[in-house]
Order: C-alpha cells, then sequence, then structure tokens
C-alpha cells in the first residue's frame, strides 16, 4: 500500500465516511502517491486534500464547488504537476490572480483540461502546455487561438463555441500552427452562424499544420450548414491533415441525407493525404425505420468506396455504424466493410486520435 501510485478517492471517501481521520492518516504515509482522481463529497475536503502529497496528476470533479485546499495542493505540486483536470472550477481564475501565486510557473505541466480560461493568467502559470481542452463558451482571451508565443508548444488544442464567437478582429496575419486540433459547436438553433464566422475562426490557424481535424456540431443546424459549405475550401488547405471527423446530431426534416454524403465526401476528396474519416451524422441514420434506409446505405458504400479508389492513401472510413478498411490481398488493395465496435472503431477523443495519427 505504502509504494501506491495512483488513487481513486471517492470509492474511499465512501468507504470511511464514518472514520475519515483514520483514512485521512493512511493517505499522510502514501509517500509515492503521484495521482489522484476525486469528485466532491459532502466532506471536510480541505482535510482531505492537505493530507495529500505533491502530485504529477490532479483530476477534479468539483461540480462547480471550491476550497482553498486546491490551491494549496497546486502550490505543493509546483515543480511536480503535469496533468490537471477541474471540471466546473471557475475560481480557478482567481486563485491565479493571488498576490502569492502570480508570475508563478508550473515548468514541467503538459496536458491541461479547464472548463473556463477567463484571462491569460492560466496560460502563462503553464507556458509548456502540450495539451490543452477548454470546455466552456467563450470569452476565453482569443490570443489562445492565433498568439503562438502563447503555449508554444501545445500540439493537441480543444475548444467550444457555445457562446458569444471568440473575437477574432485582432489576429491580422498571425495564426497558430498546431498538429491536432477539436472544435466543439453547440449554438441555439436559432444563432446566426455564417460560413463566414466558421471560415473566420478556422483562419486563425495555419491550415497546413494540421494532422487532424475533428469538429462536432450539436443543436445547431445553421452552424453545420456552414460548416459542410466551407469544408471544400477548408480542407484544400489542409494539405498534411491525415485524420478528419465530423458528427452531428442534425436530423431535421430539411435534412438531405443523399446530398449530406456527397457533399461532405466530396469535401474530403481535396485533402490529399487523408488516411482516416470519420462521420457520424445522425441526419442519414433516423431514416432506420423507413423504406430509404437501404438507399441510403448504397449511396454511403458507393460514396465511400469511390474515395478510396481516388485517394490511394485513404485507410479506413468509419460511418453508419460501419468501417471500411484498405486491407493488402494478395499484393493489391482490398476494400472491406466491417461492423464497428468499441476494439475496433476510430477515436474521438483528440489525445486517441493523435496518437493513432503520430503512430
Amino acid at each position: 500500500m505504502s509504494h501506491l501510485q495512483h488513487l481513486d478517492l471517492n470509492p474511499f471517501i465512501h468507504f470511511f465516511q464514518d472514520d475519515m481521520d483514520d483514512f485521512i492518516s493512511v493517505l499522510k504515509e502514501l509517500g509515492e502517491l503521484n495521482s489522484v482522481q476525486c469528485q466532491w463529497q459532502a466532506i471536510d475536503m480541505d482535510l482531505l486534500l492537505d493530507a495529500l502529497p505533491p502530485l504529477k496528476r490532479i483530476d477534479f470533479d468539483a461540480d462547480a464547488f471550491w476550497t482553498p485546499a486546491v490551491g494549496r495542493l497546486l502550490l505543493r505540486s509546483i515543480d511536480t504537476l503535469e496533468y490537471f483536470a477541474a471540471a466546473e472550477y471557475d475560481e480557478l481564475e482567481d486563485f491565479f490572480a493571488l498576490s502569492n501565486v502570480q508570475g508563478r510557473v508550473w515548468p514541467r505541466m503538459r496536458d491541461l483540461e479547464v472548463s473556463v480560461v477567463g484571462s491569460l493568467s492560466i496560460i502563462h502559470a503553464f507556458p509548456s502546455l502540450a495539451r490543452l481542452s477548454i470546455t466552456s463558451d467563450p470569452p476565453y482571451p482569443a490570443d489562445i487561438l492565433w498568439d503562438q508565443s502563447l503555449i508554444r508548444d501545445v500540439e493537441q488544442l480543444s475548444f467550444c463555441i457555445s457562446g458569444p464567437l471568440p473575437d477574432v478582429s485582432r489576429r491580422g496575419d498571425a495564426v497558430r500552427a498546431v498538429p491536432h486540433l477539436s472544435l466543439e459547436v453547440g449554438l441555439d438553433p436559432e444563432a446566426d452562424f455564417s460560413y463566414h464566422d466558421f471560415d473566420a475562426v478556422l483562419r486563425c490557424f495555419a491550415l497546413r499544420s494540421l494532422r487532424s481535424l475533428c469538429i462536432e456540431v450539436w443543436s445547431s443546424p445553421g452552424a453545420l450548414s456552414a460548416i459542410l459549405a466551407a469544408l471544400p475550401t477548408l480542407l484544400e488547405g489542409c494539405s498534411c491533415l491525415c485524420y478528419f471527423g465530423l458528427r452531428s446530431d442534425e436530423s431535421g426534416e430539411d435534412v438531405n441525407p443523399f446530398h449530406l454524403i456527397s457533399s461532405f465526401f466530396g469535401s474530403t476528396s481535396n485533402a490529399r493525404r487523408l488516411k482516416f474519416i470519420n462521420l457520424d451524422m445522425r441526419g442519414y441514420r433516423v431514416y432506420s425505420a423507413t423504406d430509404t434506409l437501404p438507399a441510403v446505405r448504397a449511396h454511403l458504400a458507393s460514396v465511400i468506396l469511390s474515395s478510396f479508389a481516388d485517394n490511394e492513401t485513404l485507410r479506413v472510413v468509419q460511418s453508419a455504424g460501419s468501417s471500411w478498411k484498405r486491407r493488402r490481398v494478395a499484393g493489391c488493395g482490398e476494400v472491406r466493410e466491417d461492423d464497428v465496435d468499441a476494439s475496433n472503431g476510430l477515436p474521438w477523443s483528440l489525445s486517441d486520435i493523435a496518437e493513432l495519427v503520430d503512430a
């Protein structure tokens, strides 16, 4: 037990909730502990967190609660921390604005997942980040998108648009070169999101540097239409793109699955180095209870096979619960269709996508 390195605190808190003093005494003896995972519990979290040693990995689901002990744990871990995930910690920004915290740097921090980045104070504290995931609405400082001097080494960037659009008016000609990019759009169904809005956001990045691009659109039919319209020009500029994923829950009556499929795969033909295509569109799955489904699936299969014929680098296309893969059989290429399950499906997580592409 004394050599334990990772600990999920949740089951132990539940088990020892009437004997927390004993549990905290045990925690203080775990000298090699370097990683914890915890959800907020109805106990004295300050006593619990203050018993933890300096850590490499901290994964907290705070559920909108904050305690000064979190800040003390971060300060204790200033020379060790490499990964920090903090859902619903709106107070995190206030912590980095404290006089005894301002200007301090966590030099080993490489991986940050937060819901809110309201100022650059958090970014300045973690200058060596390789992966940044922001799950909140803007306004986050839009400079993060294009200013390469901020988090210069970031290789994976995930952000969302579900409120006001990022203000890119100050960008000028600046662009960020990042290999792996994920964008989630979850606007109000009535929100105005045009082709030009989407193009302006993506132009914050050096398209030629992208090796993977993942776009998710939720409950935003206007945004989906704008993105589909922009894809041909966008993907033409992505000369090094290996993975492209698009998924959406849009399934209104005005969704034409045949047009959607043709439009999407017509756009991907502009990215000549694509190896992996992942398309999950509810718009053509809503026909599963109708006589239209066989025709939709036949059209999908036909378009996908044409994509393989047109692009020799293409290895896997996943869509509608099936996966088409190029295999070498008797010295020649053959494309076969398989069902998708958890063991063979293309990933949606950006870190998993990066691992697949960079392997």
